[in-house]
């Protein structure tokens, strides 16, 4: 967002405000014509999307992706490989629930949070038209990356994996272990790759 002097226009590129047309304009004393962007007036309603609700809720999803997302990474690369040298005990599933159980209610929360304040600007932005694009392939991921660990958090891991998973850990520990701490690269993977994508196209960038 640029403005000039004087009469303080904005600048609005498509990437920002998707639903304005994409014409030339030139600016005073700008020097020059931006092909892909639209001038609108620094007042309302054009510029109501920059309101306080959409920051708010811009904030909160950005807190807790962090603390979901930065809680799967404590959890794949420091719990479970110190889990499985011994360095928290001999009984490898106790010392594992001890951190993750007490996590997974964290995780919980800022699933929600995360997924409510993203419908929220999804709606109030009115967004749904970048799902028909490949140039924001990351929407895609954003939704599908927590679809994916709130199935886990929510239905797979109390009502069918966690039993499971106990009764392995018990019998074939290394084993059941091992497989877990891959698990839990993928969904590193995922989830950085899905960040990464949002941040850098979110700022105009696209592989397409």
């Amino acid at each position: 967002m640029r403005q000039s002097t004087g009469r303080y226009l904005q600048v609005a590129t498509p990437e920002i405000f998707p639903g304005l047309p994409r014409e030339p304009f030139k600016l005073r004393n700008s020097g020059g014509w931006h092909d892909d962007a639209t001038l609108v007036p620094a007042t309302p309603p054009e510029l109501e999307i920059c309101m306080n609700d959409v920051i708010v809720a811009r904030a909160l999803h950005v807190i807790a992706v962090a603390i979901w997302i930065g809680g799967v990474s404590m959890v794949t690369t420091i719990v479970l490989p110190a889990v499985r040298r011994g360095e928290l005990g001999d009984d490898w599933l106790r010392a594992l629930n001890a951190i993750e159980n007490r996590f997974a209610v964290q995780a919980r929360l800022a699933v929600i949070v995360a997924g409510l304040t993203g419908l929220y600007m999804l709606v109030r932005l009115d967004l749904w038209g970048r799902f028909t694009s490949p140039q924001f392939w990351w929407m895609h991921a954003m939704v599908g990356t927590w679809l994916l660990f709130a199935t886990i958090l929510f239905v797979a891991e109390p009502f069918i994996v966690g039993q499971r998973f106990a009764k392995w850990a018990t019998d074939a520990p290394r084993d059941a272990f091992k497989w877990l701490q891959r698990a839990h690269w993928v969904l590193l993977a995922l989830s950085l790759i899905t960040i990464f994508g949002a941040v850098a196209g979110s700022q105009g960038w696209s592989v397409f």
